[in-house]
């Protein structure tokens, strides 16, 4: 980031109000970036107070205007210093505003009706209120810096891509994980109202295990005031009163589900949990979740890799694949799959490995990873044959996989499909088309893709990289 220097103009309205500019330009000149020009650093009894006015406008990136009644009464009626700041500041404002439509001055409104005629334009920082200074400040820098008050989001969706909307079908599955002995008090066709002005959806269960609980499962695009007042509708007519209540949504929110409980008349206790959070707190050992990373090929080097534009056939070329990938992995809005394709020797097999210690390493992480090498399979079949395997899903890819490495503990398929389909487990398969040529038609090649696609069309969280389904790059893939 570049210095940036501030030229400060004000009007000597009283001891504490020189006091209070003071402070402000001591607070920003403290900034190795922020070079501040304020009277009482820079001018002294050997300056020319004029040309330092002067100079200091037409020089600085930035000029804050102090803004009190005094400072609008004298810049309106150019008198004093104020007045001579003001006739040089007036042609700088409207000269930039006719070039560009913005201006470099900076209104700082001390009191109330307090901004000069001409800058009656502009938005101001409010610094009326001292016990707000810290965060006015920020919003200060903010400003200094050229950054919005709210982020811009990240292009991450085309008008041209068909919308995606994502249905979750398998809150049973979620529940059933840890409870044999459950029934849905309300299931999500009976849950389900989007009649007038409501959008509600969701499904109420009590389990046994073996005391009684109760788990509310809620969807996305829904209103969830309506949705807690209409659950608690339903525990009412069946004279149902729990004290507690554990509620599953694909995404925590601010909801304050608790006061919602509360306003209706259902004081409880209320845990709340992600789809994905409740996996990987509840449902999966803690043996599972301790994935030794692999050993990393020796002399590794990263290289480059080519990403779609979005216009076709147009690529982007990110100079670091292992970066690229991590940070993919990292996003809550992800592809349905990265299909890694690249001539044979180019690296790729080293990639799949560094990438899995990367994700293997991160702190608080909530995800685990499985590695399945297509060519640790060829040894297992000379061995044990391969006549009676058939794959149809990632399942059946992980489950023989498994096998062949004489894994004791492995997912069953209900818990391993949840936690693909939340995000906790993200699948890297290196090698995908030499299975097609070890099986033949045994690897059934659009059902297992199917497969991959049903698992992200749940909540579109799952994360696939699959390296590589052809043997050479085509320009057209």
């Amino acid at each position: 980031m570049k210095n940036i220097s501030i030229f400060v103009s004000y009007s000597w309205d009283s001891p504490d109000h020189k006091a209070w500019v003071r402070k402000l330009a001591e607070d920003l000149d403290r900034y190795h970036e922020l070079s501040v020009t304020w009277d009482g650093f820079d001018l002294d009894e050997l300056s020319d107070k004029n040309a330092f006015m002067e100079s200091g406008l037409h020089n600085a990136d930035y000029v804050l205007v102090i803004a009190t009644r005094k400072y609008a009464e004298k810049a309106n009626s150019r008198k004093a210093g104020v007045g001579v700041e003001t006739y040089l500041a007036t042609a700088m404002h409207w000269e930039q505003l006719l070039r560009t439509r913005t201006s470099n001055l900076v209104v700082i409104q001390r009191e109330a009706n307090s901004v000069p005629r001409y800058l009656k334009g502009k938005l101001h920082i409010d610094f009326s209120q001292d016990a707000e200074y810290p965060a006015r400040v920020s919003r200060l820098l903010q400003v200094l810096k050229r950054e919005s008050r709210v982020p811009r989001p990240a292009k991450l969706l085309s008008l041209n891509a068909a919308n995606k909307s994502y249905a979750f079908t398998r809150v049973e599955d979620v529940i059933r994980i840890n409870h044999k002995n459950r029934k849905a008090i309300v299931d999500a066709n009976e849950g389900t109202d989007f009649s007038g002005g409501n959008k509600i959806k969701f499904e109420l269960w009590e389990t046994k295990s073996p005391t009684t609980a109760y788990f509310l499962a809620l969807f996305n695009n829904t209103i969830i005031s309506q949705t807690i007042a209409r659950a608690v509708e339903v525990l009412k007519a069946k004279a149902l009163k729990p004290t507690e209540m554990t509620v599953l949504s694909p995404i925590i929110g601010h909801h304050e589900l608790k006061r919602l409980f509360s306003d209706c008349g259902y004081p409880i206790r209320v845990h709340e949990f992600s789809y994905a959070d409740y996996i990987w707190t509840f449902c999966i050992d803690e043996e599972l979740k301790s994935v030794h990373a692999p050993v990393a090929v020796a002399n590794y080097t990263d290289q480059a890799v080519l990403v779609p534009s979005g216009d076709d056939p147009g690529f982007m070329q990110e100079d670091s694949a292992r970066e690229f990938f991590s940070s993919q992995f990292a996003s809550s809005l992800t592809p349905t799959a990265h299909v890694l394709i690249a001539p044979g020797g180019m690296g790729k097999t080293s990639l799949c490995l560094a990438l899995v210690a990367d994700l293997l390493s991160r702190e608080d992480r909530h995800t685990s990873v499985v590695l399945i090498q297509v060519e640790m399979l060829r040894k297992y079949f000379l061995q044990e044959g391969s006549t009676n395997v058939r794959v149809r899903s990632v399942y059946d890819l992980y489950e023989l996989y498994s096998k062949a490495q004489g894994h004791t503990r492995i997912y069953d398929a209900t818990t391993f499909d949840l936690a693909v389909l939340c995000g906790n487990i993200i699948v890297i398969i290196d090698g995908l088309d030499e299975l097609a040529s070890l099986l033949q038609e045994r690897f059934e090649l659009d059902r297992f893709l199917k497969s991959i696609e049903t698992l992200h069309d749940e909540l579109g969280s799952s994360q696939f990289l699959l390296r590589n389904l052809c043997k050479s790059p085509r320009s057209d893939r």
